[in-house]
């Protein structure tokens, strides 16, 4: 995640709700926005798709869950606003931030914690490399991760997957004509685990070559939207509606 991610006051409102009571189901959120904030559905799921597209929170299948916490926004911010604005350069924000004067005593025993902190942070990361290659369970993968061919977020997501999916992946990357990256990566681990626990050679290549892996979207009738949404809804708003009324179908009948 190399770009920036800026919220706008509605979306700083929306998430504060959804940080707090996730996770929870469109329909849910609905209701605690109207509560709260007075807002109208179509005002909720429109500020709740913008969210998605910046990867804070997912909303899939009406459960909405977080996908960035508070803390892991602030701190994507912080990082992008010292690279964008000072090269990267920690030193140079500081200097700029104090106006070139000294540290109070208070500032310096703040600073060097949060010195402190990166250092365990980066412990911690590579703690992460450690268990993530304990999971690359394919030998020639976990080569081909040391080589650097894909870094550590991609196996990460590969790390989910099964010895022998894992396996069928090492032969199709054989291909030079191959590249797996972080998106793609990801892509594989959602593959498997809507497949049950399957993932094959024709999986990887589809997804390496760019292919859809997905079913095409169910399409509701035309006639079926005039008769029951006249005035226009979202595609997300009558999916959560049809979510109810099956829900409760299912449980009365």
């Amino acid at each position: 995640m190399d770009k920036n991610i800026n919220l706008t006051e509605a979306e700083e409102k929306l998430a504060a709700l959804i940080w707090r009571e996730a996770p929870l189901t469109s329909p849910e959120l609905v209701a605690l926005a109207d509560k709260e904030m007075d807002w109208k559905k179509s005002t909720t799921y429109t500020v709740l798709k913008k969210l998605c597209d910046k990867g804070v929170f997912k909303n899939e299948n009406t459960n909405v869950t977080v996908i960035l916490s508070r803390e892991e926004l602030i701190v994507h911010q912080s990082r992008c606003y010292v690279e964008d604005k000072f090269d990267g350069s920690l030193p140079k924000f500081i200097i700029s931030f104090t106006g070139g004067k000294n540290l109070t005593p208070e500032q310096d025993t703040e600073l060097r914690r949060l010195i402190e902190d990166q250092k365990e942070g980066f412990r911690e990361y590579k703690l992460k490399i450690r268990g993530v290659t304990f999971y690359l369970r394919s030998f020639e993968l976990l080569e081909r991760f040391k080589r650097k061919e894909f870094g550590l977020e991609a196996a990460y997501h590969i790390s989910f997957i099964s010895e022998l999916g894992q396996r069928d992946l090492n032969i199709v990357l054989r291909n030079p004509k191959y590249r797996l990256d972080t998106k793609k990566a990801k892509l594989m681990r959602e593959k498997y685990q809507r497949g049950l626990g399957i993932f094959t050679c024709d999986d990887a290549e589809k997804i390496l070559k760019g292919e859809n892996t997905t079913k095409t979207p169910f399409k509701l009738n035309p006639e079926f939207m005039a008769k029951y949404y006249p005035n226009g809804y979202t595609g997300s708003e009558v999916e959560a509606e049809i979510a109810v009324a099956l829900e409760f179908y299912r449980k009365h009948k």
